[in-house]
């Protein structure tokens, strides 16, 4: 008796649920979902949108780093409203002007969506590309390598993860994937499409305070030319110091192995 009344609520219970009372439907195909993109106008459909663009399977690969793109170029600015405000009042906050709250909360608008593309490459780029022999592959892709320096070399861009302080998962995601693709500079195999990318790699790493990892690297893999464009990252010169502590410990570590080096060869 007790079982069938519990059964009879548990069909009352999902009859009665909103989410069982209509249809749904996904994107079906990548230009489907790419036309509703662009002209996406409310600041929730967009994020949604942007939440099922990954979910969309069988993309050719043509198509895969198209997705890729729209992603990356909608993430820009993830940590910063300044960069996706409409006008230079929009970052105040004003009791007495709507105008100026207007542009506030526009700004924010924009920058969760911005977020939302962030974090859905941190789960489906970055996460899924996390090994090396995979990263080869990323490297070797000219157009994906273009995007990604272009937008690394923001410095507001780049995931801060700090010891002791709390981080966005996806941010440590995107962090990780940084410090496995800027290795492959000195991964030993002199491969030309890694060294070309050498002064981009080099630039993340001291950004990122994780430069100690050339210390690590196969020695004979590290140029003068890597230890100039180190010094020349660093803003340093006769008269001026600069960049981290640790960057620079490790420029002076690498120096000093490297004439070590030149002397045993003479």
């Amino acid at each position: 008796m007790e079982k069938d009344k519990r059964i009879r609520r548990e069909k009352e219970r999902k009859e009665k649920h909103p989410l069982n009372q209509r249809s749904f439907y996904s994107s079906v195909s990548f230009e489907e979902w790419k036309q509703k993109l662009s002209v996406a106008k409310d600041a929730w459909e967009l994020k949604g949108l942007l939440h099922e663009g990954y979910i969309i399977l069988g993309l050719s690969p043509k198509e895969e780093i198209e997705r890729f793109l729209i992603y990356i170029s909608y993430a820009d600015g993830y940590r910063r409203n300044v960069i996706l405000c409409d006008s230079p009042f929009c970052l105040k906050c004003s009791i007495h002007n709507m105008y100026d709250d207007c542009f506030f909360h526009l700004a924010s608008a924009k920058k969760e969506i911005a977020r939302k593309a962030w974090d859905m490459l941190g789960q489906n780029f970055f996460k899924r590309f996390s090994q090396q022999e995979e990263i080869k592959r990323i490297v070797k892709s000219k157009d994906i390598m273009k995007e990604i320096v272009r937008f690394f070399s923001w410095e507001d861009n780049i995931p801060h993860i700090e010891c002791g302080k709390k981080y966005n998962h996806n941010d440590k995601i995107a962090y990780d994937f940084l410090l496995k693709l800027c290795k492959l500079g000195w991964d030993g195999n002199n491969c030309e499409h890694y060294i070309k990318w050498k002064p981009f790699f080099i630039r993340i790493l001291i950004r990122l305070g994780r430069l100690d990892l050339l210390e690590e690297v196969i020695f004979s893999e590290i140029t003068k030319e890597d230890i100039d464009i180190i010094r020349e990252n660093l803003n340093i010169n006769p008269s001026f110091l600069g960049g981290s502590k640790n960057s620079f410990k490790t420029m002076l570590l690498l120096e000093y192995r490297l004439k070590e080096e030149e002397e045993r060869e003479k």
